[in-house]
């Protein structure tokens, strides 16, 4: 499906899936208008010339895609300074390594590629989620383990509505999340890729009209947790794995 990611300081800031290129950079870039600033964007087809016409008005400072048209290299080479660059679509294939460095020390681990799986999935309160909210949680869970922790996701359909990430503290995120979103937030799902440590991020999400909360649960408060949802009548769904990324 044709999808497109905004990227600021190695962190999505906004990620939809379209019918078209063109409506997937759309609502990609409708995330976040302020952080989209100087951003990076990925595509995962090739760039036609009615593409780029989607970024009027948005400082892109680089382009990524797995091939450009004659007529997108066109409509591009009329905006001034963004970078453009080829590169293949991201592979989850298992057997994938990643490296890490600090103060001389070097860890290899393997990549985060599992894919999560309705039976991963456990209803812990609230109402059973509808089919449009389920593949709302697989595309916010695809999110928030590419955002930096700790991440919360709002998504509606296929598109991020509010991205919170990179806070030292959860409530941060989600109050950052959304701020966001605004308005948007109103029976939006949330993803959250580590548990909740207190009930407060709960409480945010609550208050801003979130429908759904998925999350990986086993935090010690878990009871205080899902009977804050509970209060709010918002659904929540432990997967029983994180998706943790510092």
């Amino acid at each position: 499906m044709p999808s497109a990611a905004v990227v600021k300081h190695a962190t999505p800031c906004g990620v939809a899936s379209g019918a078209t290129l063109a409506e997937a950079l759309e609502r990609a870039i409708a995330t976040d208008p302020v952080a989209r600033y100087g951003c990076a964007v990925a595509v995962n087809r090739t760039v036609g010339p009615d593409d780029p016409a989607t970024l009027k008005g948005v400082f892109v400072d680089l382009l990524a895609a797995p091939e450009y048209s004659p007529g997108g290299l066109e409509a591009l080479g009329r905006r001034a300074k963004v970078k453009l660059i080829r590169t293949d679509p991201p592979t989850l294939a298992p057997g994938r390594w990643e490296a890490k460095s600090a103060l001389g020390r070097l860890l290899l681990q393997e990549a985060d590629v599992r894919p999560l799986v309705p039976g991963d999935l456990k209803h812990v309160t609230g109402p059973v989620a509808t089919a449009e909210q389920l593949r709302e949680v697989d595309f916010a869970w695809r999110v928030a383990r590419h955002a930096k922790s700790n991440a919360i996701v709002l998504v509606k359909g296929t598109a991020t509505v509010g991205i919170g990430s990179g806070q030292p503290t959860r409530v941060k995120a989600a109050e950052l999340a959304c701020e966001v979103a605004g308005d948007r937030a109103k029976g939006a799902v949330l993803a959250s890729d580590a548990f909740f440590p207190f009930p407060d991020g709960v409480e945010v999400a609550g208050r801003a009209g979130v429908s759904l909360i998925v999350q990986p649960g086993g935090s010690l408060r878990d009871p205080e947790v899902v009977a804050t949802a509970e209060r709010y009548g918002m659904s929540m769904y432990f997967t029983g794995w994180r998706v943790f990324r510092h």
